[in-house]
């Protein structure tokens, strides 16, 4: 995806992904640029629907178990209480143009490549991440930036491994696909997976 594929990334998943590509392209593929105009807002309309959502969902026992819940997790459920009707539908109206788009620049390819999160493996509760210049970023919204575009448009994807951090941290890519076609999606991940190994090694733990 144009100006977005590559945008906002660790320089271990940048490296990683355009190796992956340099490989499906020696075997086969032929790599296109699409525009899809209005990504840049699917972040702000996943954490809108989504918090709106789960707080309607939660509301019952988050009255009367609140106790139950972490901190982090009953945090986000009481935030999405504060949500205006008129975000929530203005998020929905988003997400149809989104998919529209999407599906749209499928027209013209067979899958859109893309990673499958912009940073290597955190450590367990870490709730901010560096992607780059040294600034801290809360995880909950960076973590959607590739992994929600999927979820929010309804589209199939799936994620292979396509390389480790100089760390040994595992790094990801995701396909996403047609509407109801996994099947070219298992073939263009099978075809890459016997072109490479990263799908058979470990990290060091």
């Amino acid at each position: 995806m144009r100006d977005y594929s590559f945008t906002h990334l660790q320089r271990a998943v940048s490296d990683s992904l355009r190796q992956a590509l340099d490989t499906l392209e020696r075997h086969g593929a032929r790599l296109v640029e699409v525009d899809i105009a209005n990504i840049d807002g699917n972040v702000a309309a996943q954490l809108s629907i989504l918090l709106a959502e789960a707080s309607t969902y939660h509301q019952h026992w988050l009255r009367t178990r609140p106790g139950d819940y972490g901190t982090d997790v009953r945090d986000r459920l009481e935030a999405g209480e504060m949500l205006l009707a008129t975000h929530y539908l203005q998020a929905q109206r988003y997400r149809t143009l989104l998919r529209h788009e999407l599906v749209g620049a499928l027209t013209k390819v067979d899958a859109v490549v893309c990673p499958t999160l912009a940073y290597v493996a955190t450590p367990i509760r870490e709730a901010k991440v560096v992607i780059e210049d040294g600034v801290e970023e809360e995880m909950q919204e960076v973590i959607m930036q590739y992994t929600g575009l999927s979820s929010l448009t309804g589209l199939p994807a799936m994620s292979v491994p396509c390389g480790f951090s100089p760390d040994g941290l595992p790094i990801g890519m995701q396909i996403i696909g047609h509407p109801f076609d996994e099947a070219t999606l298992f073939r263009i991940g099978h075809a890459y997976q016997q072109a490479t190994d990263w799908h058979v090694r470990e990290p060091v733990l």
